[in-house]
């Protein structure tokens, strides 16, 4: 929106003018008028002012695309078929399989220690996904296999009171249900796609989930995934405790035939005379090196199980059972730890809420002096077969000694009786001691198989969703909205973009060469629709609107054609709906109202508007008197509203060349000019009908109306150069509905009495 300023200097501002008006041949230039622009100088590209403008100026347009893709996103939310979220949970523990006598044998299946997604990896595995899937009978179901759904073409075929010939071929193209081998792996790929299983790091918790289309068989296929994983898990820990037992086993049949080796050499001995006469020397000196060495080895091994035996005593001494090393805890004796210390949990927890003397504390306190028993029983169990281990390592030192020294005196002697029979009979001693202590390991295995648990237990099953999780008509909807909202945003932002029309007074100047006389807002009703200019004039006489026309009024009335005032005065526009005729009633009455007597004349033959606009309907028109019918004052109609006078015309296809140029219009103005001060000529678009340029010869001057940017720039040169052809006088360009706010300093208006 735009208002003149005149200054007692007669300097301006805005871009340089080529004075108040432009024409083509007679008279000299009026003085210059110069203007106080209220925009900036015009931007490249589009603002955010402007694209806010646009915006707001198209609210039902936002609000049809807005709630377009909200019922979209709500059909689509019912159209799309729903999913369901099942979701276990199940936590990792790392174990170890020990065995005493033996290297230690873990689980098949280590976790790493910052968490579980390798063990995630495998709840996802096609050969785990398989295997439930056929447990599931899954294959059977509609919601995983496709072929068992019925099809629209099997519906039909089905369908009783249609035609039969209609039935066959939907039967003939309907595809059977496939239930084999060939489905199964479409059905595990599908389920792999629909699964996830994560592990936050350092964290040794995995969450499964699985979106699937029913909500029971999705929970049940949660469940049977982690019941399986945890099986696997079980059955790794089984075959490493079954490998044990093997090796166990074989280790006690070698020690069986080496004791049952040894029970025979002592009787072939028994069988002789008992007598062994030596050889050489070199022999005894090689036999008591052997029994040095082998005595050496023993005393390690009876340092080494002293020392276990150390160990168990501190550990019992000081109450920590954690001193105890790997080898030495059985798995038995693991279970048991574990047993105490969730008893002694379970006690904490109550304690709290419960007496000493509750029933519930009494039975845990029971329950855990039970098991303190029992780890100090098996921790005795244990200590004893340590200890029989270092008798028996005892015993066989002394009798490496024993023969050690029976051998070097046999060396001397060179006699060794009956000292190596004894011996003998040692070593098959030693030999069946050593192997009752691995067949009691075996057996202790052997009763420990069903101890061992998996790598893992279930937290929380899997329960069948109340809902589904998809799609969230909610959230649909507002995803529709939103696109269609941003889509409208989009659409008016490359609009405004592409769009070539002038959006400032500047802009229009430079494109029209004119003075600028005057920025006109849009005003809008409460639907937002255009109000009327000239009811809000009449309505509201002071409001910004009004100055701004008082404004242009002004700058017409200051204007000087061959050093006159303009009376005169012809409007028009480049192209329909610039708003020319709303402009010419506004205009008129806010003349009137500054006390100008003021004739408003409509010689838009072809689309007549000004009688719509003031609301009036006069049996005589314009045309009546220009065909000489009637007298200039039979068709002179009094404004309702103000004592503005309008000349009113009528639609005719007859509206030639020689029609505008009768006489009688000419005269009817000569006459006009005698009686008013201003005469207001509204015409048709120059861009659609000759009319103007034909009456522009009868105007004193032209004002150009151009719609804010709507008209393109090159569409208003046209008009320009069409209108210079006439050599009218051009007397400036007004902007009509104007969009966006105005600063408060660049206009007129706001600055009515004070109330009271």
């Amino acid at each position: 929106m735009f208002l003149p300023e005149i200054r007692p200097d007669g300097a301006r501002d805005g871009p340089p003018m080529q004075g108040a008006g432009r024409r083509s041949a007679r008279g000299s230039p009026p003085p210059v008028l110069d203007a106080v622009p209220v925009y900036a100088p015009a931007a490249q590209g589009l603002s955010v002012r402007d694209l806010w403008t646009a915006l707001i100026h198209r609210p039902l347009f936002l609000l049809f695309l807005t709630l377009s893709g909200l019922l979209l996103g709500v059909t689509a939310a019912v159209l799309v078929p729903p999913t369901w979220r099942a979701e276990g949970l199940l936590v990792i523990d790392t174990q170890e399989l020990d065995i005493q006598g033996l290297s230690t044998i873990r689980s098949a299946r280590t976790v790493e220690p910052w968490g579980g997604r390798s063990e995630a990896r495998i709840l996802t595995s096609r050969e785990l996904v398989e295997k439930a899937i056929l447990d599931l009978g899954l294959q059977f179901d509609e919601h995983f296999n496709a072929t068992l759904g019925r099809s629209l073409l099997r519906t039909i075929g089905e369908t009783a009171w249609l035609p039969k010939m209609v039935r066959d071929v939907a039967l003939r193209l309907s595809s059977e249900p496939v239930v084999d081998e060939a489905v199964l792996p479409d059905i595990v790929e599908d389920v792999q796609k629909r699964l996830q299983a994560f592990s936050e790091e350092r964290s040794y918790a995995i969450n499964l989930v699985y979106e699937g289309r029913e909500p029971t068989s999705a929970a049940a296929l949660v469940n049977k995934l982690m019941e399986l994983y945890i099986g696997q898990e079980i059955g790794a820990k089984r075959a490493a405790n079954e490998q044990a037992s093997v090796q166990l086993r074989q280790r006690v049949a070698e020690l069986q035939a080496n004791y049952d080796e040894t029970l025979a050499e002592i009787r072939a001995r028994e069988a002789e005379t008992g007598l062994l006469q030596a050889g050489d020397r070199s022999f005894r000196a090689e036999e008591l090196a052997a029994i040095a060495a082998e005595r050496r080895e023993v005393e390690s091994r009876r340092q080494a199980v002293l020392r276990d035996l150390e160990q168990i005593d501190t550990a019992r001494r000081e109450g920590r059972t954690s001193l105890l090393s790997a080898d030495l805890a059985t798995p038995r004796l693991r279970g048991l730890w574990d047993v105490e210390a969730e008893l002694q949990r379970q006690l904490a927890e109550s304690r709290a809420d419960l007496g000493p003397r509750h029933p519930r504390m009494l039975s845990l306190q029971d329950e855990l002096t039970d098991t303190v028993a029992a780890i100090d029983q098996e921790l005795d169990s244990i200590r004893a077969g340590v200890a029989r281990q270092a008798a028996l390592l005892n015993d066989r030192e002394r009798v490496l000694d024993q023969r050690l020294g029976t051998a070097e005196q046999a060396a001397a002697t060179t006699a060794l009786g009956r000292s190596e029979l004894d011996q003998m009979r040692d070593q098959a001693a030693s030999q069946q001691a050593l192997l009752e202590l691995y067949r009691e390991r075996y057996e202790q295995t052997i009763a420990n198989l069903d101890l061992f648990a998996a790598d893992a237990r279930i937290v929380s099953r899997a329960a069948p969703p109340h809902k589904p999780s998809s799609p969230g008509t909610a959230m649909m909807a507002a995803v529709g909205a939103m696109i269609g909202l941003l889509g409208g945003v989009g659409w008016i932002a490359m609009r405004e973009w592409l769009h070539d029309g002038v959006g400032t007074p500047e802009q229009a100047a430079d494109v029209t060469g004119l003075m600028p006389l005057g920025g006109i807002p849009r005003v809008r009703t409460l639907f937002g629709g255009d109000a009327k200019l000239g009811e809000r004039v009449v309505h509201q006489p002071g409001s910004v609107l009004s100055e701004t026309l008082r404004g242009v009024l002004f700058r017409i009335q200051m204007s000087r054609i061959d050093g006159k005032r303009p009376k005169v005065v012809m409007v028009t526009s480049p192209m329909p709906k610039d708003g020319k005729s709303s402009l010419v009633v506004a205009l008129a009455r806010t003349a009137s109202r500054e006390g100008l007597r003021c004739l408003a004349i409509d010689c838009d033959f072809r689309r007549p508007k000004l009688a719509t606009s003031i609301g009036v309907r006069p049996s005589l028109r314009l045309n009546d008197y220009i065909d000489g019918l009637v007298e200039i004052e039979d068709v002179v109609t009094r404004d309702p509203r103000s004592r503005v006078h309008f000349l009113l015309s009528r639609q005719t296809d007859n509206c030639t060349k020689s029609f505008l140029e009768q006489k009688r219009l000419v005269q009817l103005l000569d006459a006009a000019r005698q009686h008013y001060d201003l005469i207001l000529i509204d015409t048709p678009p120059v861009m659609k009908v000759i009319d103007p340029l034909v009456l522009s010869a009868l105007a004193d001057a032209v004002i150009l109306v151009v719609s804010w940017r709507e008209v393109s720039r090159k569409v208003i040169r046209e008009t320009i150069r069409r209108l210079e052809a006439t050599q009218c006088t051009l007397l400036g360009f007004v902007l009509s509905r104007v969009g966006g706010d105005v600063p408060a300093a660049y206009v007129y208006g706001g600055y009515e009495a004070d109330e009271g």
